[in-house]
Formats: C-alpha cells, structure tokens, sequence
C-alpha cells in the first residue's frame, strides 16, 4: 500500500511538471523549429535534453523560493496563460463548434481552472493527472498513426533544413524543458529527483517522436511559415478525425499548463509566507488564484492575445525561468565540465548535416551552461542556508 501511494505521488509530481512542457505553444514553436532544421532538429533536441537533465541533477532543493522565482512564475503564469487560452478558444470554435465565440470559450476554461484551484488540493493534482493523460493519450493516438503511415514530407537533402534560422528559432529548445521543476511544487523527501527527471524525459520522448511525425508529413517551408503546424499535421495523418484528436490536445494542454503555473505560484507564494517574506494574508487558499484570474482575464480583454509583444513578454519570461535555475545552487565544475561534454560530443556526431549549424547550436548550449554555472558559482549555497537554521 505504501508503494503504490508513493507511486502515485510521483505521478502526480510529474503531470504538474509537464503542465507547461506539453502546451499548444510549446508544439507550435517545435513544429516551427522542425521546419527551419529538418532531420538535424532531431538530433538537436535530445542534446537539450541532456542539459536538463543536468540541470535536474545539480539542483540541490527544488522547493527553494525566493522573490524572483515568483516574479518569473507570475509573468509566465500571465502572459503563456493569455496566450494559449485564447489559441484554445479559436481551435474549439474551428474545429468543434464554429458558432460558438471563441473569447468566450477562453474565458470558459480560465473560469474552469479557477473553479478547479478553489475546490481544493486534491481536486488541482486529480485534475492535472486527468489532463495530462488526455494529451498524451490524444498525441499518443497521432504519434503511432503517423509514424505508421507516410505522408508527403521531404526527404533528402531537403529535409535538412529550409533555410539558416535566427537565433529566436534556434534557442527554442533550450526553453522547451523550462517548467519542470513545477513538479516541486508537491515535491517531499520522499520522491527525491525523480519526478522533474521523469517529466524531462516523457517531453523529451514526446518532442522527437512528434518532430519525426511533423517532417515526415508536412514539408519543411509550411512547418516553418504555420502558426498553426501541430494542426496541419494532425490533419494529414487523420484527416478530420486528426484534427479533433488534436483539438482535444490542444484544450487538454492549455488547462494542464494553466493549473500546473496557477500551482506553481501559489506554492512559491506559500513558502516566502512561511518565511516572512510575504504578508500573511497572501497565503490564503483564493488569493493567488484570483489574482492571477483577474490578471490573465484583463489580458484577454485588452486583446494582448496573438500580439507579437505577448510572444516577446513569454520568451523572456522562459528565458529568465531558466536563469532562475542557477540561483538553486549546483556545482561550477560538474555543470561546467557535463555541458562541455554535450556540446563536444553533440558537434562531433551532428556536424556532418550542417556542420555551421551544429557548431553554432551546440556552442549555445555550452555558454548557456558556462552562465547558469557563474551564476550560480556567484550565489550563496542553499545548502548552507539550511544548515545553519
């Protein structure tokens, strides 16, 4: 009996830390990033993936908050939420019920997460659990049908790339994985690394099985242009069918990823409570979420959605998520020598589709490594903090 509880925590802890890991707009970017790389993309990501696993095990405590771990959950909180709920109202109204407004359908289901976090602990995890299931189930269904079928992707020389990428496209999966400590946040003793590890893996199964899918059926030039490729390609493996299998993704990610950070914030908030860093009126179980509700419902209502400053506010809210990670705390050398390691051994075996490419995305990920390691190596250890308590 024990041993089943314990496995269902752990099972919990990780659906939270794929909330925000299988959004619609962490599938659209992929998709987009497949369509400038082709079949070097397939290589690049588990190369990423290798950072954060790294980056998992240096992590001395993922239960650490401090006021600038809520100030990037917050701001990712509100802009990702804004974005993917509005995203999830049109595919409901393209795709299940055109009559149907889709701002309404948004505000339906932002309405749906506030009812589920004010109901309730158990009632936030069991529904994440539900959540995620449902994605990977639904991407699961168009993964297997896709790569049992062929479709009308490139193959060849062609399939290598469409053209160089910015520097925006190519950083992509260096912020694919950014989330996964969330499954700290019902994080014990107990359950140790091995949720935020299992969620890493599971995205980073997910990630190259559908990148495969997604070059196999669409070509490279409508991957990379589409704001919509995840839906272009369910189509053409399913046809209708298809797209309602990934319509039910899309909304099943969009509700996972807004319960996973509306979790994510109330727990930070929670700890700095215990510590005296916040007010304690600001733990109370309806705060954040209302907060946070009124925040995302008034961005949706400026019409911030769709907008290319939104898009700008949610990467940079990623990209200082994954900076935040080095204020947790993890050794100079180990972290150092481990993305040495992946850039090496990534350039060495990758270079031979795009040896400049490669090279490039490879030294990304060795100065992304050298900068959470300084700034870390700059940080006092939280380790010693405890101690001395």
């Amino acid at each position: 009996m024990k041993m089943d509880k314990c496995h269902r925590f752990r099972l919990t802890a990780t659906s939270i830390g794929l909330g925000v890991m299988v959004s619609p707009d962490t599938f659209v970017g992929l998709g987009n990033f497949m369509g400038y790389t082709g079949r070097l993309g397939l290589w690049l990501i588990p190369a990423a993936m290798a950072l954060f696993f790294v980056i998992a095990q240096s992590i001395e405590n993922f239960t650490v908050a401090t006021p600038f771990t809520l100030a990037v959950k917050f701001a990712a909180a509100v802009f990702l939420s804004t974005g993917i709920l509005v995203s999830s109202g049109f595919v409901f109204n393209e795709v299940f019920v055109y009559w149907f407004p889709n701002f309404g359908f948004a505000f339906l289901l932002l309405g749906l997460v506030l009812g589920i976090q004010l109901a309730g602990p158990i009632v936030i995890l069991r529904a994440q659990v539900l959540f995620i299931g449902t994605v990977l189930s639904a991407l699961g269904i168009l993964i297997v049908s896709g790569l049992s079928s062929t479709g009308p992707g490139v193959t060849g020389p062609a399939a290598q790339m469409v053209e160089v990428p910015g520097i925006g496209i190519l950083s992509l999966p260096l912020l694919l994985w950014v989330g996964f400590d969330l499954a700290g946040a019902v994080n014990s003793k107990d359950s140790g690394k091995m949720p935020c590890l299992a969620a890493i893996a599971v995205a980073g199964l997910i990630f190259f099985l559908w990148g495969l899918v997604s070059i196999s059926h669409l070509p490279l030039e409508k991957l990379a242009d589409s704001g919509i490729p995840n839906m272009k390609v369910a189509r053409i493996v399913l046809g209708q069918t298809g797209r309602i299998i990934m319509g039910i993704a899309v909304i099943s990610g969009t509700l996972a990823a807004v319960n996973a950070l509306f979790l994510g914030c109330d727990y930070t908030v929670k700890q700095l409570t215990e510590r005296g860093k916040l007010p304690p009126w600001t733990a109370k179980p309806f705060v954040v979420p209302i907060f946070l509700g009124l925040a995302v419902g008034l961005m949706m209502a400026l019409g911030m959605a769709g907008s290319e400053k939104l898009e700008l506010w949610i990467r940079a809210a990623f990209l200082l998520w994954l900076l935040g990670y080095a204020r947790q705390g993890y050794s100079l050398k180990k972290f150092l020598l481990a993305s040495l390691l992946i850039a090496g051994g990534g350039a060495i075996l990758f270079s031979g589709e795009a040896p400049l490419l490669t090279l490039f995305y490879m030294g990304c990920i060795l100065l992304t490594g050298l900068i959470l390691s300084l700034i870390s190596n700059k940080m006092p250890h939280n380790h010693e903090k405890r101690s001395s308590l």
